[in-house]
C-alpha cells in the first residue's frame, strides 16, 4: 500500500487477491514457495531485523522494473566480460557508472535495476536479475554473485 502497488482493498479477501496478483502467484502456498525464505544473497545490518515480507515486496518491485528492460539472451561469457569492465567504472560518478553498468549487463542478458524502497525514494537498493533464468541476487550496494 505504501508504494501504491495497488488500490486500497475493500476487504480482507480483496487484500489477499490484490497481493497475490501483485506477486503473480495463484495462492498463499505459491507465494510461500517463491518468496518466503527466498533463495537470495543479500547483506543487512545485524542491528536491524529484516522483514521477509518487505524483502519479498522489494524483490517483486525489482522484478517489475527488470521486466521493462530490453536484454539480449543471457551469455555467461559476455556477463563475465561485462563484470571486468564494470570494475573499471568504480571511479566514475555513480549515475554514469550505473548507466554504463546497466548497459553492459543488458548486453549480456542481465537486467540491472534500482528499486526505491522508501516511500520518498530516498533509500535505494539494487537488484540483478538473470533475464533468461529469472534468478536474482540482492544487496544494499548491488551485489553480483
Amino acid at each position: 500500500m505504501k508504494r501504491s502497488c495497488f488500490q486500497r482493498p475493500e476487504s480482507n479477501i480483496d487484500a489477499v487477491s490484490k497481493l497475490l496478483t501483485f506477486f503473480r502467484v495463484g495462492s498463499v502456498d505459491a507465494w510461500t514457495a517463491r518468496y518466503r525464505l527466498a533463495n537470495v544473497a543479500y547483506r543487512h545490518s545485524p542491528k536491524f531485523k529484516s522483514s521477509e515480507f518487505a524483502l519479498a515486496t522489494w524483490l517483486r518491485l525489482g522484478e517489475i522494473e527488470a521486466e521493462r528492460e530490453e536484454c539480449a539472451d543471457f551469455s555467461e561469457s559476455r556477463f563475465g566480460h561485462a563484470i571486468g569492465k564494470v570494475r573499471g567504472l568504480t571511479r566514475e560518478p555513480i549515475v554514469e557508472a550505473f548507466q554504463q553498468t546497466a548497459k553492459l549487463c543488458n548486453e549480456a542478458g542481465v537486467a540491472l535495476v534500482r528499486a526505491a524502497i522508501a516511500e520518498d525514494g530516498a533509500q535505494r537498493r539494487g537488484l540483478v536479475a538473470n533475464a533468461q533464468e529469472g534468478s536474482h541476487s540482492t544487496d544494499r550496494s548491488t551485489q553480483v554473485r
